[in-house]
């Protein structure tokens, strides 16, 4: 599919041909090839929209791309760009500045009570996730944040392994040697603090924070 419309854009295909000239590939096949097998290429998708058909495509690449989505709106004079940023399932609210971005190791995920139930306690995963693909080479533990009534950390397991989920361009979390810990509760001055979408912190954190806002700290 992706070779089809590569060669359907001259101009796109004329530029493949001078970079293969300097490059130890004999053909486009043979530059597509190293790109879904090689693990360590990361790879940024710029599209104005997502579908089945092209995450069921980049299943095929062993480090699935990255989306960035990207959308366009003019009204009368004025042009406005909206996008879904590549880090989109960490929040605005500076956890990443908190946590050096080479050494978080822990996403914390809030769940309501039904959901944890289901997915964490029943079947030992969480899912629909958007997960960098810098994120998913480094995590290695999930914690669950639990929403009102219990508005605290008590639960956190190691990442077994990381998948896509579907076709949703979003990712399902397997989970192992799951574990309790003391309550990590919300703190009583809550404005900003508790996670409306997963947010990383690193086990150290995890295991030393007296209330929430010490993960992100």
């Amino acid at each position: 599919m992706l070779l089809t419309e590569i060669r359907k854009d001259r101009k796109l295909l004329l530029s493949l041909y001078e970079y293969l000239d300097r490059a130890p590939f004999q053909s486009i096949e043979d530059l597509m090839l190293y790109l879904t097998e090689r693990s360590e290429i990361r790879i940024a998708l710029v599209i104005d929209d997502d579908s089945i058909d092209l995450n069921q495509m980049l299943n095929a690449y062993s480090s699935k791309p990255d989306l960035v989505i990207l959308r366009r709106y003019a009204y009368k004079n004025d042009i406005l760009y909206m996008y879904d940023p590549l880090r989109q399932e960490v929040e605005d609210s500076g956890s990443m500045r908190a946590v050096d971005e080479r050494e978080f190791d822990t996403i914390v995920c809030p769940a309501f009570e039904e959901g944890f139930k289901h997915a964490y306690v029943n079947n030992n995963a969480w899912w629909e996730i958007r997960i960098s693909q810098k994120a998913r080479e480094q995590l290695k533990y999930l914690a669950i944040y639990e929403k009102s009534p219990v508005a605290a950390v008590r639960n956190f397991a190691e990442i077994d392994k990381i998948e896509p989920y579907k076709n949703t361009g979003k990712f399902i979390v397997y989970l192992k040697n799951k574990r309790k810990i003391k309550p990590i509760p919300l703190d009583k001055i809550s404005k900003g603090i508790a996670p409306q979408a997963s947010r990383y912190t690193t086990l150290e954190k995890l295991k030393k924070a007296k209330k929430l806002s010490d993960l992100w700290k």
